[in-house]
């Protein structure tokens, strides 16, 4: 049911969104009462771990998309260096 909320959340109008939805537990594609575990200080800190632990993960994915592009970038200027070198060379023949 994951899927489905994050689709229905993206679905909603934007002004709409932002009044009901910021902020808010959903569950089976409705807003839904957060549970007292949610709400007590343990859950808050768990939440907390969990959100650094998010945004910990996304810098590491975003470093290693941009390494992924800097050698895909590399490759593609070492084939355009390789090809002209080629027509070069069959030019000369």
């Amino acid at each position: 049911m994951g899927s489905r909320a994050v689709i229905w959340a993206a679905l909603i109008e934007e002004d709409e969104k932002q009044q009901l939805l910021h902020g808010r537990y959903i569950s089976s594609c409705r807003i839904a009462e957060e549970s007292g575990y949610a709400l007590s200080e343990e859950g808050r800190a768990v939440q907390r771990r969990v959100w650094v632990s998010i945004l910990k993960n996304q810098v590491e994915i975003e470093r290693f998309i941009h390494q992924l592009k800097q050698n895909r970038l590399k490759q593609q200027k070492l084939l355009r260096v390789w090809i002209h070198e080629l027509v070069g060379f069959y030019s000369n023949i």
